[in-house]
């Protein structure tokens, strides 16, 4: 990676659009609407899960040349649900 600082940077933005993504589709679901964000984390090892409302994703950078190494990202975002009235 030519600039690892730059594709952990993308990672990470990409992790949390996946997340927020996620969630937006989930409270569709379920009919109520998000609330603020309440936490944002960047978990150290895989594993452990998150408590509450969650949403969490991975992302990858979408271009790996051979011979590159592969970066991961994961982050956890808990967001307040807003019931409807």
């Amino acid at each position: 990676m030519s600039d690892p600082a730059n594709g952990l940077e993308e990672a990470r933005r990409a992790a949390v659009e996946s997340a927020t993504d996620r969630a937006r589709q989930l409270v569709v679901a379920a009919g109520v609407t998000l609330g603020p964000l309440r936490s944002l984390r960047e978990p150290a090892g895989e594993g452990g899960g998150l408590r509450g409302f969650a949403a969490s994703a991975s992302a990858r950078p979408a271009r790996l040349d051979a011979g590159e190494s592969v970066l991961t990202v994961s982050v956890g975002m808990t967001w307040a649900i807003n019931q409807p009235s």
